[in-house]
């Protein structure tokens, strides 16, 4: 009896490590994916910035040249400032992914502890 109550802890002592294996693997994998998709959005949004920022640029030569009424270039100056927010919380979520990232890696842990 003692024997079989050891060999049913036994078995229940691996099926717990192997969930938790699994269920490591599935936080590593989804911090993973998170992480390279607000990686992709941060490099389109400071993409997104620099095309506002010229066209501003561009409005801002044809305002002063008499070609662009002030409603453009607000226009203009607006998606520009707009497409800097955008790239600001790309960057928040970006740096967000990267915590998680490293959470569920250990590498956050080793990092807080001095450990490279």
């Amino acid at each position: 009896a003692r024997v079989r109550a050891a060999e049913q802890r036994l078995n229940e002592a691996r099926e717990a490590e192997r969930n938790a294996r699994l269920e490591i693997e599935r936080e590593v994998q989804t911090a993973f994916l998170a992480w390279r998709e607000t990686s992709q959005r941060t490099v389109v949004a400071e993409a997104a910035v620099a095309s506002a920022e010229e066209a501003l640029r561009l409005v801002d030569v044809q305002y002063a040249a008499g070609s662009a009424t002030i409603t453009r270039y607000l226009e203009a100056e607006a998606a520009a400032a707009a497409a800097r927010s955008r790239a600001i919380s790309a960057r928040y979520e970006l740096r967000r992914a990267e915590a998680s990232l490293q959470k569920a890696t250990g590498s956050w842990a080793k990092s807080e502890a001095g450990e490279s």
